[in-house]
C-alpha cells in the first residue's frame, strides 16, 4: 500500500506528527490525501482489517465506520470476504 511506503519514509518523524497519507479506500481512481498524526494512522493499521479514507469515500457493502474524525473516516472492513481479503492482502504480515 503506498500509504505504508508513507509511513516509513517518515519513520524518524514524532508520533505527533501530522503527516500526509493516500486514502485507502476502495476507490480504483483515488488519489486523495489525509491528514492523520503517525500514531492514530500506526493504531489504525495495527488491525489489518482498518483503513484511514477520505469521508465520502466510504463503500457501505464492504466496510463499516470505526471513528469519525473532522476529516477522515478509520473503517473496518466487514467480516467474511472483505475482511479475508484485507488480512491476506496486509503488507505488515
Amino acid at each position: 500500500m503506498i500509504s505504508e511506503g508513507v509511513e516509513m519514509a517518515y519513520e524518524s518523524e514524532s508520533q505527533d506528527a501530522f503527516l500526509f497519507f493516500i486514502c485507502e479506500c476502495g476507490l480504483e481512481q483515488c488519489d486523495r490525501t489525509v491528514r492523520i498524526t503517525k500514531a492514530v494512522y500506526e493504531r489504525v493499521r495495527s488491525d489489518p482489517r482498518q483503513f484511514v479514507i477520505f469521508p465520502d469515500h466510504l463503500i457501505a457493502d464492504a466496510e463499516q465506520v470505526v471513528s469519525d474524525g473532522d476529516t477522515f473516516l478509520i473503517v473496518a472492513k466487514h467480516d467474511g470476504t472483505p475482511a479475508e481479503v484485507s488480512i491476506q492482502e496486509d503488507p505488515r504480515t
